[in-house]
């Protein structure tokens, strides 16, 4: 990674194979690899912005029972599998807790699943940001959070 916010000097990590050393330095012949991160350098880039990622999720996802949960670990693999930023709530607390949950780390959506929903083939979609919430047919949500969620949107 090099960023220029840090002056002339702009490698913040750096690494490669080291095989032999161990045995230069009279050890077994093994291979080797390893890296060395500037901590100070890392500070100032983060500092700076550059280099700054977007870590809010696109979608949190709410199980809600224990039913739920191995079915929402699915949909959450399917929706990670198109490159959406996929957060799994834990589901040990409420759904209002969940969804303050959801909206604290500024995901775009929350994705609702329980036992009612997994008996009628659906999950309860609901924006965040726009605090409406939409019944969507379970198989049909992965491909309307792609359509809703791109690059230029985000």
């Amino acid at each position: 990674m090099v960023l220029r916010a840090v002056g002339s000097q702009s490698a913040v990590v750096a690494g490669g194979r080291y095989d032999g050393l161990v045995e230069a330095l009279g050890g077994a012949s093994i291979a080797g690899s390893g890296f060395a991160i500037g901590l100070e350098r890392l500070a100032l880039a983060l500092q700076s912005g550059k280099g700054k990622a977007n870590t809010a999720p696109d979608v949190a996802i709410v199980a809600l029972g224990d039913t739920a949960v191995a079915h929402a670990n699915r949909v959450a693999a399917e929706l990670r599998a198109q490159d959406l930023r996929t957060e799994f709530l834990s589901p040990g607390r409420g759904l209002k807790a969940l969804l303050r949950r959801a909206d604290k780390l500024n995901a775009r959506y929350a994705l609702i699943i329980g036992a009612n929903e997994m008996a009628r083939g659906v999950v309860q979609l609901r924006n965040l940001r726009e605090s409406v919430q939409r019944e969507v047919p379970r198989t049909e949500v992965v491909e309307l959070l792609k359509r809703e969620i791109s690059p230029a949107t985000r």
